[in-house]
């Protein structure tokens, strides 16, 4: 999805190199790669292994929990109504990877469970992309980690 996209612009409005948002991208990175490894089991797995359908949802979910945590704390003054405009997508998205990761186990024929897929996927897309930029969020500053240690929050440096 757009993982890496939505850390590239939380690392531009917190000092990535410094105290939890390094810690962050660190524990982010490792899933991101099993991520990456199961994208192409994620459809069809092939018999023997690991399940590889719920493990990509799983790594999906962690990843977007990483980002929502970062970002609740670096930007204090969300409000419960913002809180949900940033969990909502993610939440009905992850929903939708997973129908499209239990598909196989039901009694379809096999060219309908990959439409299907298919379809689960581009609406998985279309919420977490799509709906997220339509919601309204403040566009107000975030603070820097390593500045709201020192206390200085105005000043950058």
């Amino acid at each position: 999805m757009r993982s890496w996209s939505l850390f590239a612009w939380l690392g531009n409005r917190v000092r990535a190199n410094y105290g939890i948002a390094r810690l962050t991208l660190l524990a982010t990175t490792p899933v991101m790669f099993a991520l990456a490894v199961t994208t192409r089991e994620a459809f069809q797995d092939p018999p023997g292994g690991i399940d590889t359908p719920p493990w990509f949802v799983g790594c999906y979910l962690a990843v977007r929990c990483c980002y929502l945590g970062l970002r609740l704390y670096s930007s204090p003054q969300l409000r419960a109504r913002d809180v949900l405009a940033l969990t909502v997508p993610p939440v009905l998205a992850a929903g939708l990877l997973t129908g499209a990761a239990l598909l196989p186990r039901t009694a379809l024929p096999t060219d309908r469970i990959i439409a299907a897929q298919v379809l689960l996927w581009v609406r998985a897309g279309i919420v977490d992309y799509v709906v997220s930029q339509a919601l309204p969020l403040p566009r107000g500053p975030s603070r820097s980690p390593r500045r709201f240690r020192r206390g200085d929050r105005g000043h950058p440096g």
